[in-house]
């Protein structure tokens, strides 16, 4: 791998994702973007030049290596803010490609919960070069993960933006229980 990486990387087509991939570029980019603003851009630049925005199968589909985020926030709510910082509103995006409005502005970019998932963690691990302690639950890493209340994999679409954290590992260590009416 090169080192260098194309953040944000809204816009793309597929000559630019060939020349990343051949250039060994990596792509760190925010679905939750689409989310929010796709159904604005659509309005204004029209749907074709939005084909692929935020195109994640593009990128992929040329060989360059993605990870997805929630990049930063304005705002307090998760999903509410500005910028949302849920991440499974992110993997939502990047699957459904679905706009807040529930609009899909460019389906073909979706990708795979699995896909979604490994950009996530596995992928996001490589991007801040830490991916021998991070990134996959294997021995001999930190131990950084999260049970969730649904199955990220199998819970309906509209579920997938909505899961609750149950736990939170972090380094081995629980940091985050959540507590149980009884």
């Amino acid at each position: 791998m090169s080192g260098h990486t194309l953040i944000h990387a809204y816009f793309v087509n597929k000559e630019t994702a060939a020349r990343a991939a051949r250039l060994q570029v990596l792509v760190d980019t925010q679905p939750a973007w689409y989310y929010k603003d796709a159904d604005a851009l659509a309005d204004g630049l029209g749907a074709e030049r939005l084909a692929h925005f935020i195109g994640l199968r593009t990128w992929r589909e040329a060989g360059v290596q993605v990870a997805i985020n929630t990049d930063h926030m304005f705002g307090l709510d998760k999903n509410e803010s500005m910028n949302p910082f849920n991440p499974l509103l992110t993997i939502y995006a990047g699957t459904t490609r679905r706009t807040e409005s529930g609009r899909i502005v460019s389906g073909a970019e979706a990708v795979s919960r699995e896909e979604a998932l490994k950009m996530m963690t596995r992928d996001a691990a490589r991007f801040s070069f830490d991916e021998k302690n991070r990134g996959s639950i294997e021995s001999g890493k930190l131990g950084d993960f999260v049970i969730l209340d649904d199955n990220v994999l199998t819970c309906s679409d509209d579920r997938l933006r909505t899961l609750g954290v149950d736990l939170t590992v972090v380094g081995g260590r629980v940091v985050f229980e959540r507590q149980v009416a009884r």
